[in-house]
């Protein structure tokens, strides 16, 4: 298991990133939790004792884990069970968000990528935001967006928002090409899991 730490990330000044390094958050020590046992303070283990996935603060009150819904962190990777990429329906998806975790919002995701204010989700409109690798506070906590296959699950992430007047569909983000659109709720994706402060 590696080594945890506590270092913060200052990104232009403006935009400060925890790292996983353990201590409770909920004690206000501004830090983030490592915990890999599922705990009331929203320790981060998937699920499984033995599946460490650490989190990161945004700066505006979200903590995001680093691996996608159904990833453990191996060797300082993300990775699946299995070594396989799965898709995963939205039920899926929000089911494998561990303790104290959830899948995001649309709106927390578009605030996550930026520059998605085109974008009317009262008309249903589909539209762009900016990729995670450009958007600054999407690569601190998710690098290596701009190499994923194109064609892969694990750069669609679905949110919990519903697409307006419809049972079916749920808005879900593109982190590779920005596009934000609601899809059939068996689609299959990935998602990340978030909790707030």
């Amino acid at each position: 298991m590696r080594e945890r730490t506590s270092f913060w990330v200052c990104i232009f000044g403006a935009l400060c990133l925890a790292a996983c390094g353990g201590g409770d958050p909920s004690g206000g020590d501004g830090g983030t939790d490592t915990d890999t046992d599922a705990d009331a303070d929203g320790g981060s283990d998937g699920g499984d004792g033995d599946c460490e996935n650490p989190e990161m603060f945004d700066g505006t009150g979200l903590y995001w884990l680093q691996c996608l819904a159904g990833q453990c962190l191996v060797d300082d990777e993300c990775a699946w069970e299995g070594g396989e990429v799965v898709g995963l329906s939205y039920d899926e998806a929000a089911a494998l968000c561990p303790a104290g975790y959830r899948l995001p919002t649309i709106q927390e995701i578009m605030g996550l990528l930026g520059n998605c204010e085109d974008i009317d989700l009262g008309l249903n409109e589909t539209g762009f935001c900016d990729t995670c690798p450009v958007s600054t506070a999407c690569n601190a906590i998710y690098p290596g967006m701009d190499a994923a296959d194109p064609y892969s699950y694990e750069i669609l992430h679905w949110s919990s928002t519903p697409m307006t007047g419809s049972d079916s569909r749920v808005w879900w983000a593109n982190f590779k090409t920005g596009l934000i659109e609601a899809k059939l709720m068996d689609t299959n994706g990935a998602a990340v899991c978030v909790r707030g402060e």
